[in-house]
């Protein structure tokens, strides 16, 4: 399963524009619940103001939790998930905020992570 792919069992309980779901911070912990059960980390938090027929981007709620080249998967995914946790949760309390989340599988990571050998898991 793909990140895409999780996030669009949420699409019902969302506000969504084209491709992309705004998730309410509390199905956004959800949705990092699930991630930690199919080994996929965060790549970024995206957070936007709902208005009335529009979203407007909030620059300070923007989270971006792109790996150091030295980083294991494991640590990477852990460490991303728990600040994950920690950003959202700090947004429970917010009216009217929704979320973009990006996440990545393990094989996807392989892919992108620029290394002369993939490194254990």
């Amino acid at each position: 399963m793909t990140g895409d792919e999780l996030i669009e069992r949420y699409r019902d309980l969302s506000v969504h524009t084209g491709n992309e779901i705004f998730l309410t911070p509390k199905d956004a912990l959800r949705v990092i619940d699930e991630i930690s059960e199919e080994d996929m980390a965060v790549l970024s938090i995206e957070g936007f103001d709902l208005l009335d027929r529009f979203v407007r981007p909030r620059l300070d709620l923007i989270a971006d939790y792109s790996p150091r080249k030295d980083e294991l998967w494991a640590a990477h995914r852990d460490s991303t998930i728990s600040a994950a946790r920690d950003f959202l949760s700090r947004l429970l309390d917010s009216q009217a905020i929704a979320v973009i989340l990006q996440l990545w599988t393990h094989d996807e990571w392989l892919i992108r992570m620029p290394r002369s050998e993939s490194p254990p898991k």
